[in-house]
Order: C-alpha cells, then structure tokens, then sequence
C-alpha cells in the first residue's frame, strides 16, 4: 500500500511539473513576440454629442457720466514773498563768565564719595553663587577731576573669587566732576538674598 502511494504522489508531482513548465514556457513565449496573441475586438466607444452652452449676456450699455462744471473759481496762485534783507543786529560783548575756582563751591572729598552720579551694582561671580559665599571687598580709587574713575586696585577682601568682579563694577562709577583728583577708598558688599 505504501508502494501505491507513493508511486501515485510521484505521478502527481510529475503532472504538476510539466503544467508549471509549460505554463512558464507560455508566458515567456508570448512576452518576448515568439507566439502571436489574438488580439480582442473592442466594441466602438459610444459619443454623446452635449449642446454646447448658450451664449454669454451681452455687457450692459455704459452709463454716461455728465460732468458738471465747477460751482467755484479756483484762487489764483499768489507769487511768492520777496526776502527782505535785514542786516544783522551787532552783539553786545558779554561779561566775563564766574570762576569756578570759588573756595565756596568747592565740594568735600566726602560729599563727592557719598553721592555717586552713577553706581551700576557688581555682577555676583556665578562659582561663588553656586557655593552660596557672601564676601566684601575693598578698593582703593582715583576719582579724577572729570568724576570718571581712573585707577582702582584691590586692598582687601574677604575672598578673592570676588576681586574681579568688584573691579569691573566700581570702574563704571561715575562721580560729581570737582576739578581735582580725589582718592580713597570704597567697599563692595557681596550679599546672597
């Protein structure tokens, strides 16, 4: 029985083979042009012949504009003025202007130090804020006779991560303008809030 069967499996695989094949033959036969298709007749397209569409209306008759004749008359353009020609008026000669050399004008040193024109605050190092450190640092300056800070060095301080940045601050300072070159000496304050 199983001779019978597998005789008959064989036979089957060799039927299913042979059809695959020739199958295969066909299609590659036909597509390269060796065997000639039939080709099928197509019936005719049928036309359905639609009315063309009517006509546009004609445009409107243009209306007629009646131009009216000005109820005015326009002025008539006056000339132009004519320059007169005036001499200039002489100057008076001024008195002389009051010396600023008063002794009392003069401002004190300390007038002058208490009483900035200007005094940007320093920017807080970003290292000594991250580790939360306070500090004070002091300067000495020279004010010159124009306000403007000319020269500032470090004295003292309580941590030295903050020199730089109290230097950049109080040489942007700006003073009451005295005539005269004041030094002392200044404190920047560091303080987390």
């Amino acid at each position: 029985m199983n001779k019978k069967r597998n005789t008959t499996a064989t036979v089957i695989t060799v039927v299913l083979s042979v059809i695959f094949h020739a199958a295969v033959l066909y299609y590659v036969a036909v597509t390269w042009g060796i065997i000639p298709v039939e080709e099928k007749q197509h019936k005719e397209d049928v036309v359905i012949a639609v009315p063309p569409p009517p006509p546009p209306p004609p445009p409107p008759p243009p209306e007629t504009v009646i131009q009216e004749k000005p109820r005015f008359r326009p002025r008539p353009v006056p000339p132009p003025p004519v320059p007169v020609k005036v001499p200039p008026a002489p100057l008076k000669p001024q008195p002389p202007a009051p010396s600023t050399a008063d002794a009392t004008t003069m401002v004190s040193d300390k007038e002058v130090l208490d009483t900035p024109v200007s005094k940007p605050p320093p920017r807080y190092p970003q290292r000594m804020l991250e580790q939360e450190r306070e500090g004070k640092v002091s300067i000495a300056i020279t004010i010159g006779p124009d306000g403007i800070v000319q020269d500032a060095k470090v004295v003292s301080s309580t941590n030295s991560g903050f020199d730089s940045a109290a230097l950049d601050a109080v040489k942007k300072w700006r003073y009451r303008a005295t005539g005269r070159v004041i030094k002392s000496t200044v404190e920047v304050t560091f303080k987390l809030e």
